[in-house]
């Protein structure tokens, strides 16, 4: 519950509408693919809008900050095949970017585990950009 440094969570991703309306967030897993809610992107995706990932952010109202951001087009939007609205099951999706992010301190994929390993029990940190919308009153990611 604090509020994170720049360049803390370097995968973060906001995904926005062209509109520049708050789509969800996601998490770069690959210079040009994001992983994101199903249901978020699902809900935009069907009422036609495109989306544009916005990469290497921190503090989303404001544009002076010490890191600048990439926005890139969404080029496809791939929702897993069990994908389920009404349940939530396998409520993932894959936002394809036209071209890869550059990757740099502040822009780097997440890191992620081996197939096999195990985290029950363990203590995780969750982040992203607030509930539903886009403001904040001071703006910065949670």
């Amino acid at each position: 519950d604090e509020d994170t440094l720049p360049g803390e969570f370097p995968w973060m991703v906001a995904v926005l509408t062209l509109d520049n309306e708050y789509a969800g967030a996601g998490s770069l897993v690959h210079p040009r693919v994001v992983l994101a809610s199903g249901i978020k992107m699902h809900d935009k995706t069907k009422a036609g809008s495109s989306l544009i990932a916005r990469i290497g952010d921190w503090n989303l109202v404001t544009s002076s900050e010490s890191f600048s951001h990439q926005s890139i087009n969404v080029k496809k939007v791939l929702f897993h095949p069990h994908f389920d609205r009404p349940t939530f099951v396998s409520n993932v999706a894959l936002l394809i970017l036209e071209r890869d992010a550059v990757l740099s301190g502040s822009v780097m994929p997440v890191c992620l585990p081996e197939p096999a390993q195990n985290f029950d029990g363990a203590q995780c940190i969750v982040s992203g950009w607030g509930k539903d919308v886009l403001t904040r009153t001071d703006g910065n990611q949670k």
